[in-house]
């Protein structure tokens, strides 16, 4: 063999390597194309583009290992498009067609097979660990209408699909000779030959039945795996809402049981609930808003939980056929393991009694400590009262200036004792409030009238303009003394002289938060808790009942009240008060 001696020779040699495309008689088509030296590997095809037929040329020259090129030729054998494929080692290529589109594979690139089509772009690659990976065939072996790639990988043959996506491997004997496939007969998969020096091997491809309706089978398992949660989501419920029915039915305590459904409809329910929300149409199926049209605070409370789907704890203070009512609701959303709400479990409870109970006990206290208080005064009177009448059984009235000293702490002493009494009949003979709308500002305006003399002097008043906007629901006369209380607490702390601000922020949908500070003295904080105590006072002159007077007017209006100081810097009272429309008959806080 002597191919690439003769190097001047024209025309065609055997020197490089040609293209070559003859008509029917044998005759040049074209003129021939020269690439490459005579031991140029080459790969071609012809495809059809825009109804012009086109040559495709995959060329790699082992002279230059570095590169082969895809080339795109015309009808008359002129390059429309030239692409350089680098790698670094020696493979194979493959040029194939399947339905009629062209592909060409490529098994030089660093332990990689790729797959282009036949505008040379990149469709897919797939890592082997054997970087002398030849490709073998493409054909159908599974006869599902796509082509198979079959592929020799070291010691595996592998195949694949149009995606490089292996369908199967195998170890096989590396010797290999050759390869070829034998065709089975009308309608049945082909089978694969392996031919080696001694024998032939031969493989059938068969598709796994779980791998074929992969997608189905997974379908259909998540199907009946939610549908097997679902009915033991449903057992379950049903199990957990038959249990808290009867808890509700044997439940002898004086809580009121509500049991609901998800959609709001009643399931169950206790007798207690009557009494409590004096509701006498209470029917299984209806729906709790129907049960509820005449008591909003505890449907607010529940509508707050259904919206938001949580655990609520409210306490609850309502106007009951014309009495208090003072207690708690707890909402509790039944969830099953799938995290859906199955039902809500609903208890009010009624403290009514013990908060009773309890002011009983405090103003008890209370009567003690003002009989103790009384004792010292009236004793006094005593003494100054025998004095006196010894004086004038003795003196014959000579000595009137110590009889009118006598007379003069007598007088001390009963308006000491009419100012313990006024105090204590404001806490104890409260007439019944009487809540309605009023603005801050004109509650406000009549608190301040009593101390106008004050801020023409010495002491400055700063109120925020916005107040007058605000409205708020209470009793006008209690609130009046209220703000009186504190008012004049703080001018008290200025001794005289200071500055005094009122001002007001919006707390929540339900409340205004309404702030009275001062900069006067302030208060120790060994004494904040103290101050809402009977009879605890840090004045000279003082009886100790303002602010628990005051304490009580907040709280029978349905409001809260704060104290915060700093000796030297000054004292804030923050009230918090009722200011939503929809809560007339009383709200939780």
């Amino acid at each position: 063999h002597a191919a690439g001696n003769q190097k001047t020779l024209t025309g065609l040699h055997d020197y490089t390597s040609w293209f070559i495309v003859l008509d029917n008689h044998l005759n040049f088509k074209y003129p021939p194309l020269n690439f490459g030296s005579f031991s140029t590997r080459t790969y071609s095809a012809i495809i059809e583009n825009n109804n012009k037929k086109q040559f495709v040329l995959v060329v790699f020259d082992p002279s230059d290992s570095s590169e082969s090129k895809f080339l795109l030729l015309s009808q008359n054998m002129k390059i429309l498009k030239e692409e350089i494929i680098p790698h670094k080692h020696t493979g194979w290529f493959g040029l194939f067609k399947s339905n009629n589109k062209l592909y060409i594979v490529d098994t030089f690139n660093n332990n990689f097979i790729k797959i282009y089509n036949q505008n040379f772009t990149l469709l897919d690659s797939l890592k082997i660990n054997d970087p002398q990976t030849g490709f073998i065939m493409n054909k159908d072996f599974n006869l599902d209408g796509k082509d198979e790639l079959v592929f020799a990988s070291g010691g595996e043959l592998l195949i694949t699909d149009l995606r490089l996506n292996i369908l199967a491997k195998t170890i096989v004997d590396p010797a290999i000779y050759d390869y070829s496939f034998i065709q089975n007969g009308k309608d049945k998969a082909p089978y694969l030959s392996i031919q080696y020096a001694d024998k032939n091997v031969v493989y059938a491809l068969q598709g796994s039945f779980i791998f074929k309706y992969l997608l189905p089978t997974v379908f259909a398992i998540c199907v009946m795996v939610f549908l097997l949660f679902l009915g033991t989501h449903k057992f379950i419920s049903k199990v957990m809402m038959l249990f808290t029915t009867f808890m509700i039915f044997i439940n002898k305590n004086d809580s009121a049981l509500l049991f609901l459904k998800p959609n709001g409809k009643i399931i169950a329910f206790n007798k207690q609930f009557y009494r409590i929300t004096t509701t006498r149409n209470i029917k299984k199926g209806k729906h709790y808003a129907d049960l509820l049209k005449n008591n909003k605070v505890i449907k607010s409370a529940i509508d707050y939980s259904f919206n938001k789907n949580i655990e609520t704890k409210k306490d609850l203070s309502f106007y009951k056929d014309g009495k208090p009512f003072k207690g708690n609701i707890h909402i509790i959303p039944y969830k099953s393991f799938l995290g859906f709400t199955y039902a809500y479990f609903v208890k009010v409870v009624d403290q009514t009694k013990e908060i009773l109970n309890e002011r009983i006990n405090v103003w008890t206290h209370t009567a003690q400590k003002i009989a103790h208080e009384l004792k010292t005064p009236i004793g006094s009177l005593n003494l100054n009262l025998s004095a006196l009448k010894k004086r004038i059984n003795e003196d014959k009235l000579n000595n009137t200036k110590e009889v009118l000293d006598d007379i003069n702490t007598m007088e001390g002493e009963i308006i000491r004792l009419k100012n313990l009494t006024s105090s204590f009949l404001k806490i104890t003979n409260l007439e019944k409030i009487n809540i309605q709308s009023y603005t801050l500002g004109e509650v406000l305006i009549n608190s301040l009238q009593k101390f106008e003399s004050y801020f023409k002097a010495d002491v400055k008043l700063k109120i925020d303009e916005t107040i007058n906007d605000k409205t708020i629901l209470v009793d006008k006369n209690q609130m009046v003394e209220l703000l009186q209380i504190i008012i004049e607490n703080a001018i008290d702390a200025l001794e005289g002289k200071g500055k005094i601000e009122i001002f007001a922020n919006p707390h929540s949908t339900n409340y205004i938060e309404l702030i009275v500070k001062d900069f006067g003295k302030g208060i120790p904080s060994n004494n904040i808790d103290n101050l809402f105590d009977p009879y605890f006072t840090t004045k000279r002159d003082g009886t100790g009942l303002g602010l628990a007077f005051a304490k009580k007017i907040i709280e029978d209006n349905n409001g809260k009240i704060k104290i915060e100081s700093t000796v030297g810097k000054g004292t804030t009272v923050i009230l918090l008060i009722p200011s939503t429309p929809k809560l007339k008959e009383g709200f939780s806080l």
